[in-house]
């Protein structure tokens, strides 16, 4: 009987330590995906795309929902020419976190690149939508318009940047633009 207790108790112990021991494990996934994203944003400051992408590669294999890893790795992606995979990168990174402007941004200029306008308008849309004062996107976004055929969505876009008056922006360029779609 008193065999039976003890295997009883060995049997529970086990059972308990499997359950815990996933959530170890996880954790420990996280924090090292957190040291390879930063060790992966570092090489990328240092200009190393190549040693970026390797360490971004395992921050994100260990922790998918990094959303800062997976657009970092978009970024070091298209440092180094590859728009596919860089697209990729900013679709997860966006699929973990959706609320993230500058990532569509992102992922609007790819597609700009690869001329797929109306895929490239709907990433800006959206960008615009979170953060209304996001003046490149909006700048994009109406010389797009434009390409489209889309004059009266150009001029509100081009409008909206002349009342914002940001600093950097040429905004005698964005009034000429302006005027060209009257």
């Amino acid at each position: 009987m008193k065999w039976v207790v003890v295997f009883l108790i060995g049997v529970v112990a086990l059972v308990g330590v499997f359950r815990v021991l996933p959530n170890i494990r996880q954790g420990n996934a996280v924090e090292t995906s957190k040291e390879k994203a930063e060790d992966g944003q570092a090489s990328y400051k240092k200009g190393d795309f190549n040693k970026a992408i390797t360490s971004l590669e395992e921050s994100v294999e260990l922790d998918p929902e990094n959303s800062q890893a997976q657009r970092s790795l978009g970024q070091s992606y298209e440092a180094t020419g590859k728009l596919d995979k860089a697209a990729k990168a900013y679709k997860d990174s966006l699929s973990a976190d959706p609320n993230q402007p500058e990532t569509l941004y992102n992922l609007a200029i790819i597609y700009k690149s690869q001329n797929k306008t109306k895929e490239a308008i709907a990433e800006l849309e959206e960008a615009v939508k979170l953060n209304k004062d996001f003046v490149g996107a909006r700048l994009i976004l109406g010389e797009l318009y434009v390409k489209q055929n889309q004059p009266e969505k150009a001029k509100k876009q081009y409008k909206t940047l002349i009342k914002m008056k940001p600093f950097g922006l040429d905004i005698k360029s964005v009034q000429r633009k302006l005027d060209g779609l009257k």
